[in-house]
């Protein structure tokens, strides 16, 4: 197999498991709704500080509005947040595409998306670090995003998916803080937020979040299956009854416990002879046979 043919089977839906290829479709669609929150949430925020720069610059620190590279932080917070929901929105018209034509998007991606989307948060607390002391930038409420990206992750129904967005939100936050810490712990002083444990806990915190969200998407997908599962065999043994007893005889079997030592009842059997029926079926085909029972049959 040739690379250009296994990098197009990579997004090609397998045929033949109607659970497998629907929930494929469905995926998609989740990723869409992800997408369109992520951008509602970047896009608000973005013009949140936007306004309180222009407008309302009282209500924040001093320090938000202090340059670097000849730009306050505050403007470099808006430029990565839109340049953030642009992204998303690049990511939603990709998951259309794939929808129209009828594609899947495959895991490696997927992971993909996940690591760029959990970086943001590690950006802009190592912006806000190079004009506030490391233990603020670290508190800062943009560390609660990790968060946000780890629950949205639960759309995406796979547990490995949660696992690797906690992992990675995990690994970035011990990181910059063990990054960030030792260069300012001497210029003010050595106190609790200093502590590399008490970040270490935190991270913890975070890798800890998307084994639980992993797990609850896994479970909903688990659930979701065996519904969807039990759904289409019940309709298959409608389809196969119900060409030859009631439906109410069906309901009644499906319904039921299985009970080796059966069931008695006193039944009342009538027999009806169709003289010269099989005369009169030979020459008629199935539509036309099944149209003369249904109607001689109508008034049972």
């Amino acid at each position: 197999m040739n690379p250009l043919s296994f990098f197009s089977s990579l997004f090609t839906l397998q045929k033949g498991d109607f659970f497998e290829t629907h929930f494929s479709v469905e995926l998609l669609k989740s990723e869409r709704i992800r997408c369109l929150m992520l951008i509602g949430i970047f896009a608000a925020t973005s013009a949140w500080f936007f306004v309180l720069y222009l407008f309302i610059p009282g209500i924040m620190p001093e320090n938000a509005f202090r340059p670097y590279y000849g730009v306050p932080i505050t403007l470099w917070v808006c430029v990565i947040l839109i340049a953030s929901a642009l992204y998303e929105l690049l990511f939603y018209i990709l998951i259309g595409i794939l929808i129209k034509n009828n594609l899947r998007l495959p895991t490696p991606p997927r992971l993909a998306n996940a690591f760029i989307e959990t970086s943001i948060p590690t950006i802009l607390i190592f912006f806000a670090a190079h004009t506030l002391y490391s233990h603020e930038a670290l508190l800062l409420p943009t560390s609660y995003l990790y968060f946000v990206f780890i629950a949205l992750s639960a759309l995406r129904l796979s547990f490995l998916i949660s696992l690797y967005t906690g992992l990675i939100a995990s690994v970035e936050y011990i990181m910059l803080a063990l990054y960030l810490i030792p260069a300012q712990v001497e210029a003010v002083h050595d106190g609790v937020l200093f502590a590399p444990g008490i970040h270490l806990a935190k991270g913890l915190l975070l890798l800890l979040s998307g084994i639980i969200t992993g797990f609850a998407a896994h479970q909903i997908r688990l659930r979701v299956g065996r519904s969807i599962k039990a759904t289409e065999d019940r309709n298959r043994i409608v389809g196969i009854f119900g060409q030859h007893v009631s439906p109410e005889v069906v309901n009644r079997l499906l319904n039921q416990k299985e009970d080796l030592a059966g069931e008695i009842r006193f039944v009342c059997m009538m027999f009806l002879d169709i003289r010269n029926f099989t005369r009169f079926t030979a020459g008629k085909n199935p539509q036309e046979v099944i149209h003369y029972l249904n109607y001689l049959f109508g008034f049972m």
